[in-house]
């Protein structure tokens, strides 16, 4: 996937809508780091540390957790983003992350952006997980009130 696709995905994400053109031609770069996978590989594993933050651009994942892996905590589409728990807490990854379908993912490295884009993006990963606690609160919601 060449640059002008990838940009033209980030778009229509929410997560990208707070930052600059130019800062997201930072944060991309010249040259995309744009990783292709294959049915049942990892994207993340649970356990590891690092500092980079994904969006799915093609394809389709799943999460699971070590101790069940048979049973999918969440499924992830085109446009969704995730690695925001270890951008913000520096924690090892919470959960694997596995390919459904032949998936394409843009990979940002947090740690090497510029301090005034980690601003931003902290900013925004906050606001992820504010979301992703909501939709918790309402599945749970429903499943109390079957």
């Amino acid at each position: 996937m060449d640059r002008e696709e990838v940009l033209h995905v980030l778009e229509g994400i929410r997560f990208f809508k707070e930052f600059t053109p130019e800062q997201i031609d930072t944060m991309i770069g010249d040259e995309p780091n744009v990783s292709e996978y294959g049915l049942a590989d990892f994207v993340v594993k649970q356990g590891e540390v690092d500092s980079r933050f994904y969006v799915l651009l093609k394809g389709a994942l799943y999460v699971t957790k070590d101790d069940l892996p048979d049973f999918v905590i969440n499924k992830l589409k085109q446009g969704m983003v995730f690695g925001e728990m270890g951008i913000l807490s520096k924690n090892p990854r919470s959960a694997n992350v596995i390919v459904y379908t032949d998936a394409t993912v843009l990979v940002i490295d947090y740690e090497k952006l510029p301090e005034e884009i980690k601003d931003v993006f902290k900013a925004q990963c906050i606001g992820l997980l504010i979301n992703r606690i909501e939709d918790a609160n309402r599945q749970m919601l429903k499943l109390l009130v079957i």
